[in-house]
């Protein structure tokens, strides 16, 4: 440089050389407001604007484990879909613009945004179990969900209350009352990376029941050679009550009656006839007919029919002879007494169905004698015996 002393021109000629590094060094245009636009609980859109002209973008996600920016990839584009995210989580997002220079890529600087992924509201509620204190209730996973929060209506407060969670897609409800619905919300639960409690939308309210009580008491009264009467406790809450009968040919219990009241009468059977009949309560729970658990069997076996005594010989005070047609039984039972309408004593038993005769002293005591059959049938080792026969008076 001419008209300047040697240190001058050294001076000089080192800022020149600082001016052309600096200026071979190119500075990247950085990318300007980011923005986060439609979030799912699995997805996210980040857009930018261009802070001037580059040869792309590259986007960045930051890891929480490692403590660093993942890339994800390059872009032409000033937008980027992030997938495969999990719904209640916070995320950080990273841009950064670049250039091709000389089989180099020069990097602007890191431009930052971050979100929280929602937690979608649970889904498809359902019940997969009943029994008279208890359900079982499952529903769909939510992405992103660490846990599942119970609540139920409280009549008491009229809103719903929290009673428990789940870290599992099912929960089961104890301590419950037979013949009862019960109404429930759940709600899904994330836990983000920095701590923060993120709660999902509580689900749409979802019914559950309880099955009808049990028939504590099951039997039968007014039992004779054709019918019988069916009786039952009535169980709290019940619309009504369903009868099985055992059917033979089929080998199994098949639906009788649905009766509304605790009685029901069974006709035209055959004597000596044994059939087996079971009972439940049912209810309309949650919109549908339910059905409680049946009793143990009732075993039921119609009287014999009666037979007629008549008189087939009477020698005064010496012996007297009855006589009967033969019935459909197992034996017969000859009470007598000194009154026609008095109490009946036993007076003798035949074992065999075939003798239809029965010869007895008459009694010194007794002015009149009166005489009543009955026939019988043996069943599990216990007597069925049928109604009295008419009165046939001796004397």
């Amino acid at each position: 440089v001419g008209g300047c002393d040697v240190e001058t021109q050294r001076y000089l000629f080192l800022c020149l050389c600082v001016w052309g590094a600096s200026a071979a060094k190119q500075t990247v245009p950085a990318a300007k407001e980011l923005t986060v636009g439609k979030v799912t609980s699995t997805s996210a859109n980040l857009s930018w604007k261009a802070g001037g002209k580059v040869d792309g973008y590259l986007v960045y996600l930051y890891n929480n484990e490692t403590k660093s920016y993942d890339r994800l990839g390059a872009t032409t584009q000033t937008s980027y879909q992030f997938k495969n995210l999990l719904g209640g989580e916070r995320y950080v997002f990273g841009v950064r613009s670049f250039l091709k220079q000389d089989k180099k890529v020069l990097k602007g600087k890191l431009q930052k945004a971050k979100c929280y992924t929602p937690l979608l509201a649970v889904k498809k509620i359902r019940q997969t179990s009943a029994e008279l204190d208890s359900h079982k209730l499952e529903w769909n996973a939510v992405p992103g969900a660490d846990s599942y929060e119970i609540y139920y209506y409280k009549d008491t407060t009229r809103s719903y209350a929290l009673i428990g969670s789940s870290n599992k897609t099912s929960c089961t409800v104890s301590r419950l009352k037979p013949t009862r619905t019960y109404s429930y919300k759940i709600r899904a639960v994330s836990t983000a990376s920095n701590g923060k409690v993120i709660r999902a939308a509580a689900s749409a309210a979802f019914s559950a029941y309880t099955k009808p009580g049990n028939v504590e008491r099951f039997t039968a009264n007014e039992v004779t050679s054709n019918s019988y009467r069916l009786e039952w406790s009535a169980v709290e809450g019940a619309a009504g009550y369903r009868i099985w009968k055992y059917d033979e040919a089929l080998r199994k219990f098949v639906v009788l009656a649905n009766i509304e009241n605790t009685k029901f009468v069974i006709r035209d059977l055959e004597p000596c006839s044994t059939a087996y009949y079971k009972i439940c309560a049912y209810a309309t729970l949650a919109g549908k007919q339910r059905f409680g658990n049946k009793t143990a069997k009732l075993s039921l076996t119609t009287k014999p029919e009666t037979v007629e005594p008549i008189l087939l010989s009477d020698k005064g005070e010496s012996d007297v002879r009855i006589g009967w047609k033969q019935g459909v039984c197992d034996g017969y039972l000859i009470y007598t007494s000194a009154e026609e309408d008095g109490a009946y004593a036993l007076l003798g038993q035949i074992d065999d169905p075939a003798v239809c005769e029965f010869s007895f002293i008459r009694s010194p005591d007794m002015q009149r004698q009166y005489i009543r059959i009955r026939t019988y049938i043996t069943v599990d080792q216990n007597k069925i015996r049928s109604a009295y026969s008419s009165v046939l008076e001796i004397g």
